[in-house]
């Protein structure tokens, strides 16, 4: 998580990248990215030699707004994929990264200013030795 965190910052400098925080009262100039830990699920268990391998699935929220949310949403969603496409195992972190196509929709709350969304999944693929590592 940490790694993808430090990933999408680099590529979105404009952009407030969080992760774990509640959505902002207001959005930034440059849009705002925000990753939830997920969940890994149930993993697959392979007892010789034991590992177990999850798909861990990291929720993504991204909000634009501005003079063109929509341009900044599609600027934000090419930006990351751009990330994973890069390099997929996040350096040896993982097997094998991917991304579900977003959700986009309207920020239509009475007052706020007209903004898009899209909330998108990130799936990280990865073995590991024990449950809690």
């Amino acid at each position: 998580m940490v790694e993808l965190e430090t990933r999408f910052k680099a590529a979105l400098p404009n952009a407030e990248v969080a992760r774990n925080e509640p959505k902002a009262q207001r959005i930034s100039p440059g849009g705002d990215v925000t990753l939830f830990d997920g969940d890994p699920g149930e993993p697959e268990v392979l007892l010789s030699p034991l590992s177990y391998t999850y798909e861990h699935r990291i929720p993504v929220e991204i909000a634009a707004g501005g003079d063109d949310p929509a341009g900044l949403l599609e600027t934000l969603l090419r930006e990351i994929g751009l990330v994973i496409e890069a390099d997929r195992t996040l350096g040896g972190l993982c097997s094998w990264l991917d991304a579900e196509a977003p959700s986009p929709e309207p920020l239509d709350a009475p007052g706020a200013a007209v903004g898009r969304r899209a909330d998108l999944v990130v799936i990280a693929t990865y073995t590991t030795r024990s449950p809690l590592a």
